[in-house]
């Protein structure tokens, strides 16, 4: 056999094992959102969002975490059954989504937990809570109307549903959390 083809044929070999190693590993990356809320009040007429994902990688492969696409829902109607299987009738009222290329390297047997930022128009958020922009803008004037606001959401739960990709290995994201006061 020609020496130049022995090489190519173990190089080949030696790329399938490495990609099927890392598609392997992927497949046990585990995820969860830890925290969705409110980061930051923004001039020029946004509030900021940040959600914190929490990435483990059980095993001796680092893993690639390509990129998210998720949406968030304020207020979904929802059971979850025996085995734990989130089970939606309603999203309810749209928040906010993010989408983002990435490229987060989770380390062999680490965890690690990454901050995303989603910034949402005062507009957008007078229309989630059935209010006019010019009660927004009054209520972000003073300290007390804004908490006001913020603390009509705080604790509602907030659903999650989109996917996150990691070494092209798609894994679906539907969770619910509490919407939180994070600017402290």
């Amino acid at each position: 056999m020609n020496p130049i083809a022995v090489i190519a044929l173990i190089a080949g070999a030696a790329v399938l094992y490495s990609v099927t190693r890392t598609v392997k590993a992927a497949v046990n990356l585990t995820w969860n959102v830890t925290r969705f809320g409110i980061y930051h009040l923004a001039s020029g007429g946004s509030l900021v969002l940040r959600m914190r994902l929490r990435i483990g990688n059980p095993t001796n492969t680092p893993i690639t975490v390509n990129f998210i696409d998720v949406s968030a829902y304020l207020d979904p109607v929802y059971t979850t059954d025996t085995t734990g299987t989130l089970n939606v009738q309603s999203r309810g009222t749209y928040i906010a989504s993010l989408t983002e290329s990435l490229a987060i390297v989770i380390q062999p047997n680490a965890v690690t937990e990454h901050d995303f930022y989603i910034e949402v128009r005062w507009a957008d958020i007078a229309k989630y809570l059935a209010m006019n922009v010019a009660d927004i803008i009054s209520a972000i004037s003073n300290a007390q109307g804004i908490n006001s606001i913020i603390n009509s959401i705080v604790n509602h739960p907030v659903l999650l549903q989109g996917n996150i990709k990691a070494e092209n290995v798609n894994f679906p994201i539907n969770q619910v959390v509490s919407f939180t006061d994070d600017r402290g």
